[in-house]
């Protein structure tokens, strides 16, 4: 269905072993340690990937964050990423080749947060975490100073979707800035 060239189908076939190996041993880990285990698996799924992105870990008001930001990038244009995980895993690193693409295609630094997960939090707290960061972002460049955005995007996947839409629609009732 979709072509790629050698070194792309080299990638994906890198990939995919890693998920099936990361899969069999899931199998293996006691129950009550398989979200670790899962969680863990998911944040080195594409550990070797090359990026070309600068990334640096930020905190966003107490929100723990990792700036992406791509060569040629307007630090001006923000993205907040929201990553997928059903709520319980994935992070900022689980999802850096996604993040690093979108910097790269957009020209926006993206700041993709690593929300409090469940169960260990409940879901209102990674709710929380993204408003917190987006008004975090409203005012604070990738360079390290206060700079107002100039453009800001939200993006997510999965369970970070869903947050992405909580969080316009808590925007769009707080009159705040969409």
């Amino acid at each position: 269905m979709y072509h790629l060239d050698a070194a792309g189908a080299v990638a994906l076939r890198a990939v995919l072993a890693r998920t099936r190996g990361a899969v069999k041993e899931l199998n293996r880990v006691p129950m009550r340690q398989r979200l670790q285990a899962m969680r863990s698996a998911l944040d080195t799924l594409f550990l070797n990937m090359p990026i070309a992105s600068q990334c640096q870990t930020v905190n966003a008001a107490g929100v723990s964050a990792e700036w992406v930001v791509a060569k040629g990038t307007n630090p001006e244009w923000r993205m907040l990423y929201i990553h997928g995980g059903a709520f319980c895993s994935g992070s900022p690193l689980s999802h850096r080749t996604l993040t690093n693409r979108l910097s790269e295609t957009t020209g926006c630094a993206v700041l993709a947060i690593d929300y409090r997960l469940l169960p260990e939090h409940q879901l209102m707290a990674a709710i929380v975490d993204c408003r917190t960061a987006y008004d975090w972002l409203l005012a604070h460049s990738c360079e390290g100073h206060l700079a107002p955005a100039q453009r800001l995007y939200i993006a997510g996947d999965s369970a970070g979707g869903n947050l992405s839409l909580s969080l316009l629609q808590w925007l769009r009732d707080t009159d705040r800035r969409l």
